[in-house]
């Protein structure tokens, strides 16, 4: 008798006594790597033995999976920093038919990730981080610390820190615990902000070096140096009458610090006249009008500035020049110059005008001319203002001149002042009297008496004073009978003409001027005497004899008498 035992499924699956509960794989592990294979088995029979696997934790399932016949593989890649362990539960169930006496076993392999050195550390905190520090801060003082996590472990995860750029030697890096500390001292003035890109690496073999970090250090100004003047001195210029308030120039001082540090304060060391300086900008301007013509007022004024930040200051020499301007004419020692000339020698010096100029330099030289240039004056000026004479004068053409002379400054624009020479040229004695007529002639009967006589002769001298005066002399045979005034030149008869003696005169008139020596002209005066019948007849004699006879005829001759008359004509 054959009795065949039906199987029911009264066993559950038994995982192998061997299986490797406990796994350990690296971290990156490609996917589809097989970790191990968890094969179980069923002492039933039939369906009831066959075996299935699976992994019921979704979580799980993500990262592993397990094929029919147990192999257990990865489904992704594994990172260590996300999950070291996993707690892995594989599920062995069998296959009867009727589902409800379905029966499984459970097992657990713990897998275990070991570090690869697939991290770079990462810095905590945003980059850049900013820092503000005073240029006082001493060597050594830790002014920032960055930190870096690297998330391997063991020394794959040991940080390391470094500055590669932007430190120039004034900041270094506490390579294990990343405190910046200053290295050498800050100068803001030199250098007012550092970037320094800070890199973190781990232990590893091969070291996983992080991104930059940026620590932006802005060094702060303190007050630690003192203004500077931009010249060592100022050697500044004003013209006389500038206006008050006008500048005229720019004390500049520089501080090299900043913000209210840097903020200058100008002051005069010691009272200063004519000046004024603004505290805020160093602009000096004129406080008061000056006068370069005026001895009063200096023509270079020097006095010290200083500039102070309120701890430190510094002084500088600062002259000022006052500079002249043409503001003043040239003008004369008098308005007018009385010159009297007798001579006749030129080229000759006759005078010399002297104008001055309260200005000074090229303001106060001077230059002389006429103002009137007509061609032929008989004058020169020259720069010294000596006047020459350069021909002979006649003072009977011409016996004054007004010279007006312009004395003009070289200024710009010239300023100029005239005066007055007024020249008198005195006589000579170098022209003779001249008579009105070339001769006179008169006639004169000779019983004339003093009355009759009216002959008047006349004379003129060009020249003038006592060279001009003129005496007449009468002179010549016969003249005792005549005279003339000397001054008037009036011919009058002083003697008895008588026609029978002389009938006629020819005298000689001398004109006479009184100059040293005299000179003189001639001229003829004929005088005619006329006759009058002042004379009886006179007989040859006084008597005559003369004897006739009878019985002459009447015609015959007795005697001739015959007498004389002294007169003449029908006289």
């Amino acid at each position: 008798v054959e009795i065949m035992v039906v199987d029911v499924n009264d066993n559950p699956p038994v995982f192998a006594a061997d299986l490797k509960t406990t796994l350990y794989i690296r971290d990156q592990t490609p996917v589809d790597t097989i970790l191990a294979v968890a094969s179980a088995q069923d002492a039933d029979a039939g369906p009831n033995a066959d075996v299935t696997y699976s992994i019921p934790s979704f979580t799980e399932s993500e990262y592993f999976a397990i094929d029919s016949d147990g192999v257990v593989t990865t489904r992704r890649d594994l990172d260590r920093e996300d999950t070291s362990v996993y707690h892995l539960t594989v599920v062995a169930r069998d296959n009867p038919s009727d589902e409800s006496l379905r029966m499984e076993s459970r097992t657990t392999v713990t897998i275990s990730v070991l570090d690869i050195n697939d991290n770079r550390p990462t810095f905590i905190g945003a980059s850049p981080l900013e820092m503000f520090l005073f240029e006082n801060e001493t060597v050594d003082t830790v002014v920032a610390s960055v930190e870096a996590v690297d998330p391997d472990e063991g020394t794959n995860g040991n940080v390391f820190y470094e500055i590669r750029s932007g430190a120039e030697g004034r900041f270094t890096v506490n390579p294990r615990t990343g405190e910046v500390k200053i290295a050498g001292k800050l100068d803001r003035e030199t250098k007012d902000f550092y970037q320094m890109e800070i890199f973190a690496s781990d232990g590893g073999n091969t070291p996983e070096v992080s991104n930059g970090f940026y620590l932006n250090i802005r060094v702060e100004d303190v007050n630690d140096n003192v203004p500077t003047f931009t010249t060592p001195a100022y050697l500044l210029t004003v013209q006389e009458e500038t206006e008050t308030g006008t500048i005229v120039g720019n004390i500049t001082a520089e501080d090299i610090d900043i913000g209210p540090n840097a903020q200058i304060k100008y002051m005069f060391t010691e009272a200063v006249q004519h000046f004024a300086i603004d505290e805020t900008t160093g602009t000096l301007t004129v406080l008061s009008i000056l006068d370069f013509d005026n001895a009063t007022y200096p023509k270079i004024s020097r006095f010290k500035v200083q500039a102070s930040d309120g701890t430190f200051s510094s002084t500088v020499d600062v002259q000022v020049s006052l500079v002249d301007i043409n503001d003043n004419a040239p003008s004369y020692r008098v308005d007018r110059y009385e010159v009297t000339l007798l001579f006749v020698a030129f080229p000759a010096i006759v005078t010399a005008v002297d104008a001055t100029d309260k200005d000074s330099g090229t303001n106060a030289e001077i230059s002389y001319n006429f103002t009137d240039e007509r061609s032929g004056l008989p004058f020169r000026i020259d720069t010294s203002g000596s006047i020459t004479v350069l021909t002979s004068l006649d003072r009977e053409l011409v016996d004054t001149y007004t010279l007006t002379i312009l004395a003009e400054d070289m200024g710009v624009p010239s300023l100029n002042g005239t005066c007055t020479v007024h020249v008198r040229v005195l006589d000579i004695n170098d022209n003779a009297p001249t008579f009105a007529d070339s001769a006179y002639r008169t006639d004169l009967p000779e019983d004339a008496n003093k009355a009759q006589l009216n002959i008047t002769v006349s004379a003129s001298d060009d020249d003038a004073g006592t060279n001009a005066e003129i005496g007449f002399v009468l002179q010549g045979e016969g003249s005792n009978l005549f005279s003339i005034d000397d001054v008037s030149g009036v011919v009058t008869l002083t003697g008895r003409l008588d026609y029978e003696k002389k009938s006629n005169y020819d005298l000689t008139i001398t004109a006479m001027d009184n100059g040293h020596p005299s000179r003189t002209d001639s001229v003829r005066l004929t005088i005619e005497v006329t006759d009058v019948n002042d004379n009886a007849p006179i007989f040859d004699r006084d008597d005559y004899n003369s004897s006739t006879h009878r019985g002459l005829p009447t015609t015959e001759v007795l005697v001739t008498v015959s007498a004389n008359d002294r007169d003449s004509g029908v006289n």
